[in-house]
């Protein structure tokens, strides 16, 4: 989405706009002071849109992770396709990808159609607590915005598309901590231990599991 914002091309448009005490027509230090206070307010305003900045033309432009649209998926395979989305769209490392990937693995085993105790396929109706589902094992109204977001953007739950794109939305809107805090692990053990505690949230964590994960995806070159 681009907002066009008009703003005056010269001093002399101004001037009409805001002309000066005793006929003066000058662009005067009152107007400037109007005018960049019309700017600060406009983007503050402008900032609900996501984020983002200006260019030139007075054009106003988000950045893409401010929005919830369909990633491109690089890979059928899901280990693969969220370390390139991490990635590309984060800035993440390798090590701290390999942090993720080692909690979707404890979670899930990297299926994207799983639900909690291994069947798979379309969710349950069920978006309580105790009925997680997909790669992160979403529940309660997690689950339930997964399944909308999918809904939204017509795919099917299960699929990697969905997950990923709401994996996405939830890392761009209320868990974007967790960027900010993974982006200072070093070590794959750091990573995974900031994944769960920041997005996970995991009730009993196993630690040990996720780290060992993310060791071999590491080591597998993802």
């Amino acid at each position: 989405m681009t907002i066009s914002v008009p703003l005056a091309e010269s001093q002399a448009q101004v001037s009409d706009l805001f002309p000066t005490n005793g006929g003066d027509q000058g662009f005067g230090q009152l107007e400037l002071m109007l005018l960049q206070l019309i700017g600060q307010l406009l983007t503050k305003y402008l900032s609900s849109y996501g984020g983002g900045s200006w260019s030139g033309g007075g054009t106003w432009q988000p950045h893409p992770q401010g929005s919830s649209t369909v990633p491109t998926i690089s890979s059928n395979d899901a280990a693969q396709a969220v370390a390139s989305d991490l990635e590309q769209r984060y800035g993440l490392t390798p090590t701290q990808a390999a942090g993720v990937l080692g909690n979707m693995q404890q979670e899930s085993g990297m299926q994207c159609n799983v639900n909690q105790g291994g069947r798979r396929g379309a969710p349950n109706g069920d978006c309580s607590g105790g009925a997680a589902y997909g790669l992160a094992q979403w529940d309660g109204s997690r689950k339930a915005d997964e399944i909308e977001y999918a809904r939204k953007h017509g795919l099917d739950p299960g699929s990697l598309q969905a997950n990923i794109g709401y994996m996405n939305q939830e890392l761009d809107g209320p868990y974007s901590k967790t960027i900010r805090d993974i982006k200072q692990a070093s070590t794959t053990a750091e990573a995974a231990r900031v994944w769960e505690r920041d997005f996970e949230q995991a009730g009993t964590p196993a630690m040990g599991n996720r780290i060992e994960y993310a060791d071999a995806f590491l080591r597998k070159g993802l």
